[in-house]
């Protein structure tokens, strides 16, 4: 009887061992990009969505800006992906988790959210114009960050255009305000509705490759942050 006792309390000891080892962290890499906007005059240089003390602008690129470099991330972010059941005992969950891979990857009328690399902030729309805001998972405001790409993010890195618009049924795109142009190289950023007047340069965006960085990471939807982290 005491040997069957000692044996329960050892599994039992064991069990909790398991559960209180923290998980092994492996090797995340974030891709960063520069989000260029169509240029309205040929004659114009591009401009890139950059976050400062004025908002989201656009303005002439600077190489390794932080503020310009933006990272596309899955719609529930910063919590994990929402996951479905799939066949078999685990699914999707056993694809997701034990196989450390819930990759988002773009496609037509995917919905996304927009992380700045400087504030950590994702893009939305305020009443004074673009700006970041604290990534929320959840409520009105995690819903107001969430942006569908009218086109995947495969035929961007392919150097091809798309109007982001707003996925909270509020209907507006991300605009360039010509209005407000407060100089040649420095435009401010705001919405309007989708397709006002066509597509056009206002509202076609493309995404160009900026920074790689690779950090260690214990769950795949945490993205690297800090410079320096990459090797």
């Amino acid at each position: 009887m005491l040997r069957h006792h000692f044996l329960r309390l050892t599994l039992a000891l064991c069990a909790l061992a398991a559960v209180a080892v923290p998980a092994a962290a492996f090797d995340q890499t974030t891709r960063w990009y520069s989000i260029v906007v169509q240029s309205d005059v040929d004659t114009h240089a591009p401009l890139y969505l950059t976050n400062g003390s004025e908002g989201v602008t656009l303005e002439r690129y600077r190489s390794g800006d932080v503020t310009q470099q933006w990272a596309l991330m899955q719609p529930d972010y910063p919590t994990a992906p929402a996951v479905t059941a799939g066949p078999g005992i685990f699914g999707a969950i056993y694809d997701c988790i034990v196989n450390k891979g819930c990759p988002f990857s773009g496609h037509a009328g995917s919905v996304l959210k927009i992380v700045n690399h400087a504030s950590g902030g994702c893009l939305i729309l305020g009443k004074s114009g673009a700006t970041t805001s604290e990534c929320q998972s959840t409520g009105s405001t995690s819903d107001k960050q969430k942006w569908a790409a009218f086109y995947s993010t495969s035929e961007l890195r392919a150097g091809n255009y798309t109007a982001f618009g707003s996925s909270s049924g509020a209907g507006a795109c991300i605009t360039a305000d010509g209005a407000r142009r407060k100089t040649p190289n420095l435009l401010k950023v705001g919405g309007s509705s989708c397709g006002r007047g066509g597509y056009g340069w206002p509202q076609l965006y493309t995404i160009q490759l900026a920074a790689e960085i690779t950090c260690k990471t214990n769950w795949d939807w945490q993205i690297c942050m800090v410079e320096g982290q990459g090797r």
